[in-house]
């Protein structure tokens, strides 16, 4: 996490632009939750915006699962960034 958590929004980057870019647009394509690309000080991110109130611990706990997911099938096909 990039930011400080102020309000709703959460700033995410996986490494390098590229690979913030790809686990994104996994993330998008797998459909479960909707999590936008972004640019923070001059970066790639992961825009994550918790922002409706009947957003629950289930919701979250799913939304993490879905980010988890895409980071591993991106590991997966191209190998993970150290």
């Amino acid at each position: 996490m990039l930011n400080d958590v102020v309000f709703t929004q959460i700033s995410v980057a996986f490494g390098s632009d590229e690979r913030t870019r790809a686990v994104t647009q996994t993330l998008i394509d797998g459909g479960t939750v909707w999590m936008s690309g972004s640019t923070w000080a001059g970066r790639q991110v992961l825009r994550i915006s918790v922002s409706n109130w009947s957003t629950d611990a289930a919701d979250v706990a799913m939304s993490v699962e879905a980010v988890a997911t895409a980071v591993a099938a991106l590991d997966r096909s191209v190998g993970p960034e150290r």
